[in-house]
């Protein structure tokens, strides 16, 4: 299943802690070269829990069925390019094209990293569960955008 990292704006404090390690005694522990790449992870969250969740956003607006369920789209819906129900939120299949197919590489890809050496150093994510809960939010907003722009036109 597709697999995303996400991450708040803790990314400040690792950068602190990364500057405050290399002015140390202890600058050997910051890597260089390829094991100077540091990545930073709060939490992961798969393709399918983002689409249950922005299901759940449509649900509660009363635009979708409360028996819908995510599925993986049948071979007949991603042929061609992914076209699928999807299209559905576009005018027209042209539209749908310009908008949606470059990006189904994107969508169903893997993207996660761990944060082992940003911990190994002392980083740690903060309070986890407000950048959930803010990814949360703007599910919630971006379905209420989507909704209120179909129900305008």
């Amino acid at each position: 299943m597709t697999q995303w990292t996400y991450i708040n704006i803790t990314v400040a404090d690792f950068y602190v802690l990364l500057l405050d390690t290399l002015i140390s005694p202890e600058a050997d522990k910051a890597g260089h070269g390829k094991e100077g790449y540091y990545f930073l992870d709060a939490f992961h969250l798969s393709a399918h829990d983002l689409a249950k969740m922005t299901l759940d956003e449509f649900i509660k607006a009363g635009v979708a069925s409360p028996t819908s369920v995510v599925q993986p789209f049948t071979e007949g819906e991603r042929a061609p390019y992914g076209v699928s129900q999807t299209t559905l939120l576009f005018s027209t299949l042209s539209d749908y094209n310009q908008y949606m197919q470059p990006y189904w590489v994107i969508f169903g890809s893997n993207c996660y990293a761990y944060g082992d050496r940003a911990r190994a150093l002392g980083w740690k994510p903060q309070d986890v569960d407000t950048g959930k809960a803010a990814l949360a939010t703007n599910v919630k907003e971006i379905v209420a955008s989507i909704v209120s722009e179909f129900k305008a036109t």
